[in-house]
Order: structure tokens, then C-alpha cells, then sequence
């Protein structure tokens, strides 16, 4: 027969490994509910730059950026549908965005949508001549406002143009682009080929030498200036 101190020891046992399971089960369930409100780590590029879009619009602070950014995010992650649903939020907040527009286009060229990626981009040359005419009108100076958007949908633009070998259209975003931002010698090279499929040998060798003036030794200003010695 067991005596009453061994039956309290069994107890005090028993009392313990209760204690060290409850303890252990609440730990678990504390970790369980950090995990679930716990701020997610994102692994990729791709996922950080949705990360941080993502926290800019919920905390208020977003602007057309923000939003054009996590367009361009999720679409770089494979959700086009999603990209273009952000895209179109966007432009119901800032109507006409430049940031927006230069999204949207890119979006749309991924999906094989050229027609309607260069009318964005079309749409997004309006937008900001009326916004520099807009600006000229109040202080009478005379804007760069948007330059960069500007620049970048007329070399997109151009690429689809060239591509559809519509050489006149690419020669006009290419002259788009150059007057914005001078010296790129690649948009130089591209309208000096633009200008040799239509036959005007000289305007593209004008355009290659001008590259080279700015890039010294340029390959593809080199290699256009020997095509057309070639077809002299």
C-alpha cells in the first residue's frame, strides 16, 4: 500500500508536467498569433517594391507614384489584371498623371497591347503639354515639368513604332525624346535608323555622327555609319 507522502509526490509530479505543457502551449500559441499579425518579409525585388507601395498608399502619404509604382509591381509579379485595376484607381485620384500613364503604357505593351500603349503614352504627351502650357500661362516662364515621363513614353513609344516599322511615328517620339533630354545616344541611332529605312541616307548619317559626339566610339553609330558607306 502507497503511503500518503508518496502519493503527494506523484501528485506534485503530475502538477508540474501540467504546468511545463501549459507553458509550452501558451508560448506556441503567442508565437502563432506574432506570426499572424507580424509585418511579412519580402524575399524578392519584385516584392519589396509592392511592399513598400503597399505601405505608402495605407498610410496616407501616397501620391501618383505610389500608385504608379505598385502598378508596375504587380505586374512585374505576374498579376496584370490586378496591375491595370491599380492603375485605373489611380487615375481616378490624379487624373491625367503622368507617373500613371507612363505605367499604364508599359503595362499594356507587356500584354501585346501596342495600339493601346501608345495611345497612353499619347495620352500622357496631352497631359503634359496642357500642365507646361498650364504653368507658362501663370508665371510666364516656360516648363520642364514631366520631363523624365516624357522621355521615357516617347523612347516606349518609339520601340512599338519602330517595331510596326512605322518610321515616320517612331522618327516623331524620337524627336520627343531627343529635345527633351539631348545626348542619348541611343534615341540618336534609332531615328538615324528610322531615317535610312525611309531613304535619307544623309539625315542618318547625321544622326550617327551626332551619337558619336557624344559617345565616343559608339558600336551602334559605328556599325550604321559602315552600312550605309556600304550602300553609297
Amino acid at each position: 500500500m502507497r503511503s500518503p507522502r508518496a502519493d503527494r509526490r506523484s501528485v506534485g509530479r503530475l502538477g508540474l508536467v501540467l504546468a511545463v505543457v501549459l507553458i509550452v502551449d501558451l508560448a506556441i500559441a503567442a508565437y502563432l498569433v506574432y506570426r499572424s499579425q507580424a509585418r511579412p518579409v519580402p524575399r524578392t525585388e519584385v516584392e519589396r517594391r509592392l511592399l513598400a507601395a503597399q505601405e505608402a498608399l495605407k498610410s496616407g502619404r501616397g501620391d501618383d507614384d505610389d500608385w504608379a509604382a505598385y502598378a508596375l509591381a504587380l505586374a512585374d509579379a505576374g498579376s496584370m489584371r490586378e496591375a491595370l485595376r491599380a492603375v485605373d484607381e489611380g487615375l481616378s485620384a490624379y487624373e491625367d498623371s503622368p507617373a500613371l500613364l507612363l505605367a499604364y503604357g508599359r503595362i499594356l505593351a507587356r500584354q501585346g497591347r501596342d495600339d493601346d500603349a501608345i495611345a497612353a503614352f499619347r495620352r500622357l504627351e496631352a497631359a503634359v503639354q496642357d500642365r507646361r502650357a498650364d504653368a507658362l500661362a501663370k508665371t510666364g516662364a516656360e516648363s520642364k515639368a514631366y520631363a523624365a515621363e516624357l522621355t521615357e513614353a516617347s523612347i516606349e513609344a518609339a520601340r512599338l513604332e519602330l517595331q510596326a516599322r512605322s518610321w515616320e511615328e517612331a522618327i516623331r517620339w524620337l524627336d520627343i525624346a531627343l529635345k527633351e533630354s539631348p545626348g542619348m545616344a541611343d534615341a540618336l541611332v534609332k531615328r538615324a535608323e528610322a531615317y535610312a529605312a525611309l531613304g535619307d541616307a544623309d539625315a542618318a548619317r547625321r544622326d550617327a555622327e551626332a551619337a558619336l559626339r557624344f559617345v565616343p566610339g559608339f558600336a551602334p553609330a559605328l556599325d550604321l555609319l559602315r552600312s550605309l558607306e556600304a550602300t553609297r
